[in-house]
């Protein structure tokens, strides 16, 4: 790698479009990366001044985690002196509880890809669970299962969506 953590950790600031970096520039290479990263197409478009939100608590909540975002992320090649000094943050994650069609998805989407337009060098990756357990009980190629078994497990902001009981 030619980049360091700090250089991951470094939000865009230079003059670009309020709340967005270069990778949203070129749209084409947004949506290439979305699409590596398994998001449904009709989802890679989500931001958080999409108009699909109301503005409510988790709305809130989502947008203090995207900015707060530096202080959650645990890598090893940080040194422990470079987190926060409220260690109850680090690793911190976000739940979206809600009935269906609640916009659960949609408000998990937008988070991940706005955490990726503040964070350029951090790649978010999505999966549903029905998928996720799909993989791994019907994995004829144990190398297509790890490699998406990876994904999952390095992915420093992973949405896993559809994990409740109407599965």
């Amino acid at each position: 790698n030619d980049w360091s953590v700090s250089d991951a950790l470094a939000p865009q600031t230079w003059p670009l479009p309020p709340g967005r970096s270069l990778v949203s520039i070129d749209p084409v290479i947004h949506r290439l990366r979305l699409a590596e990263a398994n998001f449904p197409a009709q989802r890679r478009d989500l931001s958080f001044e999409s108009n699909a939100f109301e503005h409510g608590e988790a709305w809130e909540a989502a947008k203090r985690w995207v900015e707060e975002f530096r202080d959650h992320y645990v890598t090893d090649l940080r040194d422990f002196v470079d987190y926060p000094d409220d260690k109850t943050q680090i690793g911190k994650g976000l739940l979206f509880i809600g009935f269906p069609g609640a916009g659960k998805t949609s408000l998990a989407c937008a988070t991940a890809i706005e955490t990726y337009y503040r964070w350029p060098r951090i790649y978010p990756y999505f999966i549903t669970m029905p998928d996720y357990i799909h993989a791994e009980l019907n994995s004829d190629n144990d190398v297509v299962f790890y490699e998406q078994l990876l994904h999952v497990y390095e992915a420093p902001v992973l949405v896993l969506d559809d994990v409740g009981k109407e599965h």
